[in-house]
């Protein structure tokens, strides 16, 4: 096992007689457990790379892939830790900025993952640092996993985000890998 130039531990697996289904096995079984919290929590892979090494003396055909683990949506997870929710088929997102007179500006912003059990808390948060793009809001998922004992049923989980500002976003982009989601303006 390595770690590469952001420090994420990567691991190279060998499938004897190209056995790609060998080699993923190998890799997958020398990085280290994931840290969910949850037993049996779903578990994504990112292949970084493949390699073949064929011939030589003993007349190898070997297949090598190089792995890391990450988080199922490339999303931040709450502790540092991998990010145990990820983007479902069903995940739909909506933002607005509320513009209405009488009240203070204020942009919304709801959304809905998929979790690997009820209890979960996902909130949204300003990442840091911001984009390019002064009118795009850059939004970042933060889970917090149930503590107590819960039944290992995926779960949609809803989260909401909410902020005065009279910033006129045109959008909403949840990183990493998140969508980018249209601001509607109401007034």
């Amino acid at each position: 096992m390595q770690e590469d130039a952001v420090g994420k531990a990567e691991a190279t697996g060998r499938g004897r007689q190209l056995s790609l289904e060998d080699a993923l096995r190998d890799a997958i079984r020398q990085l280290p457990p994931p840290d969910t919290g949850v037993r049996d929590a779903l578990t994504k892979y990112e292949l970084v790379r493949t390699e073949v090494e064929v011939g030589g003396i003993d007349g190898r055909s070997d297949l090598l892939v190089t792995m890391r683990r990450r988080s199922p949506a490339s999303v931040g997870g709450g502790g540092g830790g991998e990010a145990a929710c990820w983007v479902g088929e069903d995940e739909s997102w909506e933002a607005w900025h509320d513009f209405m007179p009488g009240s203070p500006p204020t942009l919304h912003v709801i959304g809905v993952r998929t979790c690997p059990t009820p209890g979960f808390t996902l909130t949204l948060e300003p990442a840091e640092p911001q984009g390019i793009n002064p009118r795009d809001y850059l939004l970042r998922i933060v889970e917090r996993q149930p503590t107590e004992s819960v039944p290992e049923v995926m779960t949609q989980t809803e989260i909401r985000y909410r902020e005065g500002t009279e910033v006129p976003y045109d959008t909403v982009s949840i990183v990493p890998g998140g969508p980018t989601i249209e601001v509607k303006i109401t007034s």
